[in-house]
């Protein structure tokens, strides 16, 4: 049998990628995190969610008043549902590559910030193609709940966690349906 010497100054141990192993722990691996610190990313990501189906619905119960304030027709106003609709379709296109280069949470944190922009707008925009315009850009900001927030919870939750918080995920998008059928 053969043995082997290793020097102390080679050691595993003493390698920068060691060094650089032991800086980032254990904890730092979304995957070991403790349940609360999970439980943290998991209530935003399906409030998230929830936005995705919610900003898109809300405002059939007002499409009575929208024609009053745009001076629009009832088909025009239904537009207000389809336009961000779209707008959900594309751009997880143009959102998860930016995910993947800045970060997922960077990427979300811009979408709730567009999205709320863009609400605020909405309840106080004059024109009838501004409205449509910050409608389209609120199903914009809320893009990033579908690729992007299942993307987080693939990261943090193992293969035997996985499902139970994706199922909670998936209800969050059904539950922004609900609104529609009281009046707001």
């Amino acid at each position: 049998m053969s043995t082997v010497q290793v020097n102390e100054a080679e050691s595993p141990s003493s390698s920068p990628m060691a060094e650089k192993q032991e800086y980032i722990g254990y904890t730092d691996i979304p995957s070991s995190w403790a349940g609360r610190k999970k439980l943290r990313v998991l209530i935003p990501t399906c409030a998230f969610y929830f936005l995705f189906t919610f900003l898109t619905t809300v405002t059939v119960p007002t499409f009575q008043q929208l024609q009053e304030v745009y001076k629009a027709s009832y088909a025009q106003i239904n537009y207000s549902v389809a336009i961000p609709a779209l707008s959900l379709a594309i751009s997880p296109l143009f959102w998860t590559p930016f995910a993947d280069i800045y970060g997922r949470r960077i990427v979300c944190i811009a979408g709730c910030a567009l999205a709320f922009g863009a609400s605020i707008g909405s309840a106080l925009v004059k024109t009838y193609a501004g409205y449509m315009v910050l409608r389209f850009l609120q199903g914009w900001g809320a893009g990033p709940a579908s690729t992007v927030g299942l993307q987080m919870l693939q990261d943090i939750y193992s293969e035997l966690e996985r499902g139970e918080k994706i199922g909670y995920w998936t209800a969050a998008i059904d539950l922004g349906t609900i609104p529609r059928f009281n009046d707001v």
